[in-house]
């Protein structure tokens, strides 16, 4: 098991020594060992189980998420131009410290969104007794206005607005879903816009984070790629 802490004071010796590389695999390292703590709730499936194939796609999914962040973290510890070592150790800890901050985030809403996705597909199973879905409130002791738009709502389960809405979709969402026989109510369509990556069921997409993500407005870099292709190559 990495040593966050020791990887971090590593990361930021070896780039103050000059560290060529677009991706400092340390730094990935820490990243990708945290996202895939968030599929715990589907255990370790087997091929020709259950979620086998959506924690595959997950586990995909966040591999390229945690190489496209650690491209960013390491691109910004680098451009760093400071000679004084004290200096630089100060600043390259506040780029680790705010990456951090966001890995707190990503955290739960990767929590969230596996949550959900395997909820959805529990729901289907139990379809013919509980055909309708409905939004619960949050459990947060602050909570946003914005989903409480939705709690309430009963809709059939295979209603689009269930593609475009789900607990989860926005950052820091507690909120929860249910399947009852309630009779469904009018639908209130799609008021709250999900967060930028955080869009669609990831059920149905099979991602937890989209392109949309900004940790991804670098596609098609040669050096993520290769990096990718090199952690598939140690799997095999």
């Amino acid at each position: 098991m990495v040593n966050a802490a020791k990887a971090f004071t590593s990361v930021i010796d070896d780039i103050q020594k000059g560290y060529k590389k677009s991706i400092h695999p340390d730094l990935f390292d820490v990243y990708i060992k945290n996202y895939l703590k968030t599929l715990a709730i589907f255990g370790n499936p087997k091929k020709d189980e259950p979620y086998f194939e959506l924690v595959t796609d997950f586990k995909a999914n966040l591999t390229r998420f945690a190489a496209h962040k650690a491209y960013h973290a390491t691109k910004q510890l680098k451009s760093i131009k400071t000679k004084d070592k004290a200096l630089f150790k100060k600043q390259a800890s506040g780029v680790v410290k705010k990456y951090n901050r966001y890995q707190a985030a990503e955290h739960h809403a990767s929590v969230a969104r596996s949550r959900t996705a395997k909820q959805f597909i529990q729901f289907q199973e139990e379809k013919e007794l509980y055909p309708n879905l409905e939004w619960l409130a949050t459990s947060s002791a602050n909570p946003r206005e914005l989903h409480k738009k939705y709690v309430g709502t009963i809709l059939p389960q295979g209603d689009p607005f269930w593609i475009d809405n789900q607990p989860g979709s926005l950052w820091g969402c507690k909120c929860d879903w249910r399947t009852t026989n309630k009779a469904v109510t009018k639908s209130p369509g799609n008021l709250v816009t999900p967060a930028t990556g955080l869009e669609g069921n990831p059920a149905v997409t099979g991602e937890i984070f989209t392109d949309n993500h900004p940790y991804f407005n670098v596609k098609k870099n040669k050096d993520i790629e290769k990096f990718i292709k090199e952690l598939d190559k140690d799997k095999k």
